[in-house]
């Protein structure tokens, strides 16, 4: 039988709903999880909206997540693979009558678990946009009963709408200044964070161990004064930071892991790049390697470089 399309009004368990459920999947996941988030209109108070709890995860090691397939069946779930949107995981529990979606990405995928979490705090800011939505879903469900795929059809105009203002209204939110020296400690801590954070596939973790370890705070604090150094901040915290010297060689380019994929990159980038002229140089990690190749950087040459006694790949890049 096909899923029965039904929106309703907001309901208030929603919320001990959502935390009930996360308690089961991060005890499942354990260590390899690393963010777990109530997405969806179900995380909207006053948002009408089918009543299924949606639930956005994401992960060190896709592959581990498959390993514990069994266990998600055991509790409840439908486990069916990518569904269609590769290096997904995708889950329901509830049968025709769904009750929850779980959607897993691994933490290569940021551009994808920001959509979704931008969304949600754009809604919860917005209550006019969020009652045109959820009259929108009403309409549809009333229309398409039990078709699916022309109520998602008739939600998508209205989406892609909805995510390009609520892109906007983050980047809005994110505020550039120039680097102070008590910005340092801060720093430190989320350069650490997020080589920690940095996917297996890319680096193991002894590279990733010896690359977070390689700090000579006194050396960071004079290279970044000397330099063009930016910190970007949201709601009064520090989430990224970037530095270049004024031959145009791009020291440090870091984003706090919680906040990767939210353009927040991309504006450190443009500012320094704004304010130094060119060639540029860069010497990318294998995870930031896409991120230049789009912002025009070339690959010169591969390289093994030396941190701790460990040699890591990277990559030196050029701008014109």
């Amino acid at each position: 039988m096909p899923q029965h399309i039904v929106v309703r009004p907001y309901n208030p368990e929603y919320p001990s709903l959502y935390k009930k459920e996360a308690l089961l999947l991060k005890s499942i996941l354990g260590s390899n999880l690393l963010m777990i988030e109530h997405i969806g209109s179900t995380a909207v108070p006053s948002l009408l909206s089918k009543p299924i709890i949606d639930i956005l995860i994401s992960v060190r090691d896709l592959s581990l997540v498959d390993e514990k397939k069994e266990e998600f069946i055991a509790n409840g779930y439908e486990y069916l693979g990518e569904y269609g949107i590769k290096n997904r995981r995708y889950l329901r529990k509830g049968g025709d009558e769904r009750t929850h979606q779980v959607h897993i990405f691994p933490s290569s995928s940021s551009h994808v678990l920001f959509r979704h979490i931008c969304v949600r705090d754009y809604l919860l800011s917005h209550p006019q946009k969020a009652k045109e939505y959820g009259d929108l879903k009403r309409g549809l469900a009333i229309q398409y009963p039990y078709d699916i795929e022309a109520y998602c059809d008739g939600k998508e105009t209205f989406m892609k709408e909805l995510e390009n203002l609520a892109f906007d209204w983050y980047q809005e939110r994110i505020f550039l200044r120039k680097y102070q020296e008590k910005d340092l400690s801060s720093l430190i801590r989320l350069f650490q964070e997020t080589v920690t954070n940095i996917p297996e596939a890319d680096y193991s973790f002894l590279e990733r161990k010896a690359w977070s370890e390689n700090i000579f705070p006194e050396k960071w604090n004079k290279s970044l004064k000397e330099h063009l150094s930016y910190v970007a901040l949201l709601e009064g915290k520090i989430v990224g930071f970037a530095d270049m010297a004024f031959d145009g060689y791009f020291d440090r380019l870091y984003v706090a892991k919680d906040y990767q994929g939210r353009g927040i990159a991309t504006l450190l980038l443009k500012r320094l790049e704004s304010e130094i002229k060119g060639p540029y140089r860069v010497e990318a990690s294998i995870s930031a390697l896409s991120f230049f190749i789009k912002h025009g950087y070339r690959i010169v040459k591969e390289q093994k470089v030396l941190r701790n006694n460990v040699y890591l790949r990277n990559f030196q890049m050029k701008k014109d």
